[in-house]
């Protein structure tokens, strides 16, 4: 469609622009975003004066916090774990001594 455009902003920031053609991705990369939150805007007009707008949130973590959240948590299962193992040989324990 002849007169269609895009706009990207992140953050209130322009971070890219174009022509567009329907049916072809319009792609943002995001790699090498700083730790944060991040809001991506983007708005397409196809060249009769309609649009349409999208939003999408980013959050962008340091990896040690995830890996450590992943192992706090099996760590937790394996507590869980043993607690219940305890409290079934307690049971059995005092079924024998019944």
């Amino acid at each position: 469609m002849q007169g269609a455009t895009y706009i990207v902003i992140c953050n209130g920031n322009v971070v890219k622009s174009s022509s567009w053609a329907s049916g072809v991705p319009i792609v943002q990369d995001i790699d090498g975003l700083n730790l944060g939150t991040y809001n991506f805007t983007i708005t397409v007009r196809d060249g009769l004066g309609n649009s349409a707008t999208d939003e999408v949130n980013v959050s962008v973590t340091p990896m040690v916090l995830i890996i450590l959240l992943v192992v706090v948590g099996v760590a937790a299962i394996v507590v869980v774990s043993i607690i219940i193992r305890m409290q079934s040989r307690r049971s059995k324990n005092l079924a024998k001594n019944v």
